[in-house]
């Protein structure tokens, strides 16, 4: 399995890769080493642990997930190796984005399976662009699958399917009733000081509990402090900010009610109650389209 580097593409991978594996497959999965580095410097050390599988917990449980980390140069090589030193290797699922997978699956003799982490729609709207390299790659997929939900997108994903066989693999997690947290997270984007200022008010002003991704480097400019004076104060037992969280850890918990539209949080459930949309790139404003005008969240 080969994702591509943003974290919350590599995150739905990662949950791909454990699902699979709690089906009785044997996954290898292969990181970039930029990204390897980069997820292990985020993550807390155990005392004595330096374990640098980002899989160690799931194989502690007895799943057979194999981590692999290369550079980019070097990927048909490593497939190559791992297909030829155990013939049980069938199939290489790789992230659509990528525009090389079919050559190297053809190479080695394996099936080809496209994997895209963002909405089908999204999908709809790539394959109609064609200087995408990678979305003529895909059409020489066996099928593909999509990190959605099937009631969700009916109609992007019958589109699709008129053409090629897909798969929708979500909800991730069952949907609560009794939800009240706020979960907010601006993924890699960047804003200004103004828009910081500007959430950060109105969730004092929400006098609800929730929890605050604000990664570093987010505001796009050097500044050591970049919430208004005193938040934190205001925020003391009901509010938290943090630099990086486990994604599935907070949107799986019991309490969670609304969500921002980061397609990771929006896959994870059959329904989501309440939504906040802030689209600035990517497939925000598809995912803030979805939300409002199709399914009125």
């Amino acid at each position: 399995m080969i994702p591509i580097n943003p974290q919350d593409d590599i995150s739905t991978a990662v949950y791909l890769a454990i699902k699979l594996a709690s089906k009785g497959f044997t996954i290898t999965f292969i990181n970039t080493k930029g990204t390897h580095h980069q997820i292990i410097k985020s993550q807390p050390q155990e005392d004595g642990n330096d374990d640098q599988n980002i899989f160690a917990g799931a194989r502690k449980s007895g799943l057979d997930i194999r981590y692999k980390t290369v550079t980019d140069a070097q990927m048909d090589e490593l497939v190559g190796n791992i297909a030829g030193a155990d013939p049980s290797v069938s199939c290489l699922i790789a992230d659509t984005v990528h525009s090389w997978p079919s050559t190297i699956a053809k190479k080695y003799k394996l099936v080809y399976i496209s994997f895209r982490t963002e909405p089908a729609l999204v999908f709809t709207l790539y394959c109609h662009l064609d200087l995408l390299k990678a979305f003529e790659d895909v059409k020489k997929a066996e099928f593909i699958l999509c990190n959605t939900v099937e009631e969700h997108e009916p109609h992007a994903i019958s589109a699709i399917r008129e053409k090629q066989p897909i798969y929708a693999i979500g909800p991730v997690l069952d949907n609560e009733q009794d939800r009240d947290i706020v979960a907010a997270s601006l993924s890699y984007v960047l804003i200004n000081k103004l828009d910081i200022e500007e959430i950060a008010q109105e969730l004092l002003l929400s006098k609800v509990s929730f929890i605050w991704v604000l990664r570093p480097g987010t505001v796009s400019y050097a500044e050591s402090y970049v919430l208004p004076v005193g938040f934190e104060d205001e925020i003391k037992g009901r509010g938290l900010t943090v630099p990086w969280c486990n994604q599935i850890e907070v949107i799986s918990h019991p309490e969670l009610g609304v969500l921002n539209t980061l397609w990771m949080e929006l896959s994870a459930y059959g329904v989501v109650y309440q939504m906040l949309c802030f689209p600035i790139l990517s497939d925000q404003v598809t995912n803030r389209k979805l939300v409002v005008d199709d399914w009125n969240f």
